[in-house]
């Protein structure tokens, strides 16, 4: 009986939500690909890990002139746990092959760094084709990214659809106002264990206070449509989420 009033509940929900006004819709948008590398570096190396990632800033440069990137961009995390990753980069391609191009031009580089010797590595490939970004070469940003375990029937496509139909006009208008310079919504390309069923949203802002301004920004779409965190409280598997708050030294986009 219980498990049937859940039902009906989430039906119920998802019916409120439908029938919610509907923005217009945006055209479609070619694929976006994204190659993550997260490091996990002993304090002590921050410092030189900071040199590092600066002296790579050139070659990503060139390979966004040149054509095979779209963009690319840093980070150091700002909330850490032991023995988790203290820092990111991560570039962008419209195409696996441009991002295998870069990765080639790259690997030199990240091979004969000293500071990573010694450090927890782990790469991540990423699609999206729900994003925006404003042109330019930014510093000083920051980072928020929510990752999210989904529940294999329908999460994937049911959390996407509330995203682009409530949480994507928001960080439009942001964009548009400066207070964010890109955000997008991704799965995973390549496949690891654990990553099937899984999907995460990240936005960069050009201040701190941007992050607050998101929150308040959904705190303001929950209120209007109260049906919302029931609805995604049924697509979403808790023990999978997490969050990442991160200072971005760079980013660029094209």
């Amino acid at each position: 009986m219980k498990k049937a009033l859940t039902i009906l509940a989430g039906f119920f929900c998802l019916s409120l939500l439908a029938a919610a006004p509907v923005r217009a819709q945006a055209a479609p948008q070619h694929t976006l690909y994204t190659y993550v590398s997260l490091w996990g570096v002993q304090r002590a190396h921050w410092p030189d890990m900071a040199k590092f990632q600066a002296s790579e800033q050139p070659m990503f440069d060139k390979l966004v002139d040149e054509g095979p990137l779209t963009g690319y961009g840093t980070c150091v995390y700002e909330v850490h746990e032991a023995p988790g990753f203290t820092h990111c980069s991560w570039f962008q391609a419209t195409s696996v092959g441009n991002i295998l191009r870069a990765l080639a031009a790259l690997g030199s580089s990240a091979a004969a760094a000293p500071v990573l010797a010694n450090a927890k590595h782990v790469d991540e490939f990423y699609r999206s084709t729900m994003y925006g970004s404003r042109p330019g070469t930014f510093h000083n940003g920051y980072l928020w990214l929510g990752h999210f375990k989904l529940k294999p029937d329908g999460g994937v496509s049911g959390w996407s659809a509330l995203f682009g139909k409530f949480i994507r006009p928001a960080l439009d208008k942001m964009l548009k106002d400066g207070d964010v310079i890109a955000y997008q919504l991704f799965t995973p390309l390549i496949h690891t264990p654990g990553s099937s069923n899984t999907l995460d949203y990240s936005f960069v802002t050009s201040s701190p206070d941007g992050i607050d301004k998101f929150f308040a920004a959904v705190t303001q779409i929950e209120s209007q449509n109260p049906a919302i965190p029931a609805a995604i409280d049924l697509l979403e598997i808790p023990a999978g989420h997490y969050d990442v708050i991160a200072s971005v030294p760079v980013i660029r986009v094209k």
